[in-house]
């Protein structure tokens, strides 16, 4: 991400091969951080079966990714803001 600062859409995917392998502590510890550089980040949980990222900052579950997907959520209120 800093290595390259002449892409401007630079984009960070963690993924695991199997549950339980700390994906969800690392992407919300990285997205913290660069929130607290002053960069704008997008952190998406897109886990259907386990999804539990809401948990990491204390808000309820519903609705969500698949919510908005299927039209039966607006996106404003899926989106949460953390300043």
């Amino acid at each position: 991400m800093y290595a390259m600062p002449h892409f401007h859409n630079n984009i960070v995917h963690i993924c695991s091969p199997g549950p339980l392998s700390g994906q969800t502590f690392v992407l919300s510890n990285v997205a913290a951080l660069l929130g607290a550089a002053g960069k704008h980040v997008l952190l998406l949980d897109a886990n259907p079966a386990r999804g539990s990222l809401h948990r990491c900052f204390k808000l309820d579950a519903p609705p969500g990714l698949a919510d908005l997907l299927t039209g039966s959520a607006p996106l404003d209120t899926v989106l949460h803001r953390q300043q």
